[in-house]
């Protein structure tokens, strides 16, 4: 299975190293992003002025779906799609112009300029990026993996009714663009999932025992899962269907990530940050349901699936693909096993924390929140001084890529 390990013949390459494929700008970015965005967030959260065009928590919630999350699996896809076609995707000039045109849509919230070029900007990413990785994909007639293709589109249309929420106010379609938005990343990710997690298991624990994969319940997960997803959007919240259906696509979710389980993963810090990431999944699930029947919150089975599958998956993901692809050994340093440590404390601390604080003061509430960005700001940071060499360096091996 050559789904991430790019195989090419050593060749002169002039293309400065960062822009030569896909993880490398975007994986840098998304880090710096994920460091910034989140320490803004907590200066935010603490009373200084949000100063974005979409308010406080919009911005928050947006920028961290659509920039970050968004900027990760823009170079996931651009990496793997080269290895499925054997086409050459975005490189050089056109790469960074991707970048540019990524890094636009997080600034010009900022700028005294008009909502409506505010949303022209931000929205003209995924449709470039979608059609990046359709013409590879059609020439190559790989149409199996179309269905990413659809998700980066999916993901547009969650974008524009986050735009429309702020240019027609009346229609009240944020929110719901939000809710799409991180929903159709993480059937994303138990797409993905499903197909590299176990194969890294395998891979990197040594063993000849092969991982538990099945078919139908795989098929059965995403049909659940769908269900789930529609039923939250479009029924009331307190809907009982839609605590049932969370709570059964948490089981098949937690059946499947159960079979994927070989004891020397724990000896692998690059297999249990993934491993340890996807069983947010089942987890979140679980806590959506219970919020729904008790009448409480959903924010943190919310932040499960952000903080929890979309952070520490993000970061494992990152840390793996960009090793593979520099013609380095798949394996974590201190330093890496640090950041994970940290990323993985932070989902746990923002969202069992206010679980167990049944009764706080505001003050007790925002002390916990704070630490929780705080951990994983610095875990972000580790990622970056670790991998920022790897990132902007050519490939050990002297391979293009």
């Amino acid at each position: 299975m050559a789904l991430l390990q790019l195989e090419s013949k050593p060749a002169t390459d002039n293309t400065l190293p960062v822009l030569r494929l896909g993880f490398r700008p975007f994986f840098l970015l998304a880090a710096c992003s994920a460091v910034v965005l989140i320490l803004y967030w907590v200066y935010v959260f603490n009373g200084g002025a949000a100063g974005s065009l979409y308010g406080a928590v919009a911005w928050h919630a947006h920028e961290m779906l659509f920039g970050y999350s968004v900027a990760v699996i823009a170079g996931f896809l651009l990496t793997a799609e080269q290895n499925w076609t054997g086409a050459q995707t975005l490189h050089g000039f056109w790469l960074g112009a991707l970048a540019l045109l990524w890094l636009a849509g997080r600034i010009v919230p900022w700028l005294a300029i008009p909502a409506w070029l505010v949303a022209l900007i931000d929205l003209s990413f995924l449709p470039v990026l979608g059609f990046a990785l359709l013409r590879p994909l059609l020439q190559t007639k790989q149409r199996q993996h179309l269905i990413f293709v659809f998700i980066v589109l999916l993901l547009f249309v969650a974008n524009v009714l986050f735009h429309l929420g702020y240019l027609q106010p009346a229609w009240h379609t944020g929110g719901l663009g939000i809710q799409l938005g991180w929903m159709s990343i993480l059937f994303l990710i138990v797409l993905m999932g499903g197909r590299v997690i176990p194969f890294f298991i395998e891979r990197g624990t040594g063993t000849i025992v092969k991982v538990h994969n099945s078919r139908i319940l795989d098929r059965a997960g995403f049909g659940s899962l769908l269900c789930w997803m529609l039923a939250a959007m479009l029924l009331p919240q307190e809907t009982v269907l839609v605590a049932a259906l969370a709570v059964l696509a948490g089981l098949l979710q937690f059946w499947r990530w159960w079979g994927w389980h070989l004891r020397g993963l724990w000896r692998v810090p690059m297999l249990w940050i993934l491993y340890l990431g996807y069983a947010w999944i089942p987890l979140g699930l679980f806590l959506y349901g219970f919020a729904v029947l008790r009448g409480m919150s959903t924010s943190p089975a919310l932040h499960a699936f952000t903080v929890g599958t979309i952070g520490m998956l993000t970061v494992g993901m990152m840390a793996r693909v960009s090793l593979g692809h520099t013609g380095r050994e798949i394996q974590a340093t201190p330093l890496v096993v640090l950041a994970f440590v940290l990323v993985t404390l932070a989902a746990l601390v923002r969202v069992f924390g206010p679980l167990f604080m049944a009764v706080y003061p505001h003050a007790a509430y925002q002390n916990l929140i704070d630490f929780a960005a705080v951990l994983w700001a610095l875990g972000f940071l580790l990622f970056i001084v670790a991998y920022y060499p790897i990132l902007t360096r050519v490939r050990v091996d002297q391979r293009p890529g």
